[in-house]
C-alpha cells in the first residue's frame, strides 16, 4: 500500500492539471464569444495581443494553484501514508501481543490440565485408601463380633464335656443292667421267677433306653 501512494498522487495531480486545463480552455472560449457577441456594444473589441496576454496570464495563475495544490496533495499524501505506517505498526503490535497471550493462556491451560489430572489422581488414591480402610475396619468388626460370640460360648462349650462324661456313664450304667437283666439271669432246671416282676423290670428297662433316645436327640445339633 506504501508503494502504491506515489503513483496514485501521480495520477490525482494529472487529472488536476487536466482539470484545470479545461477549465482554463472553457473559461477562455466563453470569455471570447461573451466579448464577441453581438449584444456586447458598449465594450471595446479586444485585441489579440491583449487577449493573449490575459490567457497567458491567467493560465499562469491557474498553473500556480495547481502546483500549490499539488505540493499540498503531496505534503497530505506523505502525512497519510506516515499514519497509515504508524496504523500498521501498531496493528503489528497488537498482532504480537496477541499471539503473546496466547501463548501464555495456553501455556497457562495446559499448566491447570496437568495441575487437574494430578489432583484427580491424588483423589483417586485418596478414594482407594479410604475404601480399603473402611473394608479393613469393616473385617475388625466382623472378628471382634466372632471373638465375642465365641467367647460368650466358652462357658457352654466347657460344661459339655463334663456334660457327655455323666451321659457316657449314664449310657455304660444302663447297658450293664440292661445285660445283667437278659443275659445273667439263671435259667435252670425248677428255677422259677415271678412273671410280673420280671415284665415291670422289662418295662422299666425299655422306658429307661426310650428316654435315654430321646435325651441324645434333643442335645444332637
Amino acid at each position: 500500500s506504501l508503494d502504491t501512494s506515489p503513483k496514485l498522487h501521480k495520477f490525482t495531480i494529472k487529472n488536476v492539471i487536466k482539470r484545470a486545463n479545461s477549465l482554463t480552455g472553457y473559461a477562455g472560449a466563453a470569455t471570447s464569444h461573451w466579448a464577441l457577441s453581438p449584444g456586447r456594444s458598449g465594450s471595446p473589441p479586444m485585441s489579440v495581443e491583449h487577449k493573449s496576454k490575459t490567457m497567458s496570464f491567467s493560465t499562469f495563475k491557474l498553473h500556480s494553484r495547481v502546483r500549490n495544490n499539488s505540493v499540498a496533495l503531496g505534503s497530505g499524501g506523505l502525512e497519510t501514508a506516515h499514519q497509515l505506517r504508524l496504523l500498521q505498526n501498531q496493528l503489528m503490535q497488537w498482532r504480537c501481543a496477541n499471539a503473546r497471550a496466547e501463548s501464555a493462556k495456553g501455556n497457562v491451560t495446559n499448566q491447570v490440565e496437568r495441575n487437574f489430572v494430578c489432583g484427580w489422581d491424588s483423589l483417586t488414591k485418596l478414594q482407594r485408601s479410604v475404601l480399603h480402610r473402611k473394608l479393613q475396619l469393616q473385617k475388625e468388626k466382623q472378628d471382634t463380633k466372632l471373638d465375642l460370640s465365641v467367647i460368650e460360648q466358652m462357658n457352654p462349650l466347657e460344661t459339655w464335656g463334663e456334660m457327655e462324661r455323666q451321659h457316657l456313664s449314664a449310657v455304660s450304667n444302663t447297658e450293664e443292667c440292661l445285660h445283667c437283666v437278659v443275659c445273667e439271669v439263671a435259667l435252670l432246671e425248677a428255677a422259677q421267677v415271678d412273671q410280673i416282676e420280671v415284665i415291670l423290670a422289662v418295662r422299666h428297662a425299655y422306658d429307661l433306653t426310650s428316654a435315654i433316645k430321646s435325651m441324645l436327640t434333643a442335645l444332637l445339633p
